[in-house]
């Protein structure tokens, strides 16, 4: 189980780069598609998948962009 907080992948400029992508490795840029890619990617690892490597590839790809400060507040 994930606890990484995917809410900080939910910035207008990720929903907006998330639309946006048009690679044929679709990129995992905002929240709700990057903890899908993570889930997947939890599940196909103990098994030696090998689309390991192309959910990597969703979760780095060129769209990606870095997380949000953590609000503070």
């Amino acid at each position: 189980m994930s606890t990484t907080d995917w809410t900080r992948f939910n910035t207008p400029a990720h929903l907006t780069a998330q639309h946006a992508c048009r690679h044929v490795i679709h990129c995992a840029v905002d929240g709700h598609t990057r903890a899908a890619v993570s889930a997947h990617l939890d599940a196909a690892r103990p098994t030696s998948d090998p689309g390991v490597l192309l959910l990597i590839a969703q979760l780095s790809g060129p769209c990606c962009l870095p997380p949000a400060e953590p609000n503070t507040a």
